[in-house]
């Protein structure tokens, strides 16, 4: 799988669970909490990526 499939991959999953809230919080509730948090922090970076990009 290259990076850009994984990465369609994983937007498609966000997409269908309704966000990346929704998302993470389904997987803490099926007991994936380090899984949970790794989709936060990616959502996190990927906003500070898209400011910074906006300011330059």
């Amino acid at each position: 799988m290259t990076d850009e499939e994984l990465f369609a991959t994983f937007l498609n999953l966000v997409k269908r669970a309704g966000g990346v809230e929704a998302l993470a919080e389904a997987l803490k509730n099926e007991g994936e909490e380090h899984l949970a948090e790794s989709v936060r922090q990616y959502a996190t970076c990927t906003t500070a990526a898209e400011f910074m990009a906006l300011e330059h």
